[in-house]
């Protein structure tokens, strides 16, 4: 069953998002719907790459040969 969503409940969901990622509420209302839909694009996109690599990193710590992971969170800890 499909429920009924009003006019603004879209905009309401996509400022709420903006504001739990740390964009000050006082901004975001100021914001255009365009402007609103690109950070949530670039967010989107962020958050994709970050759960793909999060993914990979898992993978090589069950999978992976002890040095590599050793040399992965190496490089993790000096930001590289």
């Amino acid at each position: 069953r499909r429920r009924f969503r009003d006019a603004g409940a879209e905009l309401a969901e996509a400022i709420e998002a903006l504001i739990a990622m740390g964009h000050a509420s006082r901004d975001v209302w100021d914001y255009t719907p365009r402007r609103i839909a690109g950070f949530l694009r670039v967010a989107h996109v962020r958050m994709s790459q970050e759960k793909a690599d999060s993914l990979a990193l898992q993978t090589l710590a069950t999978r992976g040969d002890a040095k590599e992971v050793k040399r992965q969170h190496k490089a993790l800890l000096n930001g590289t």
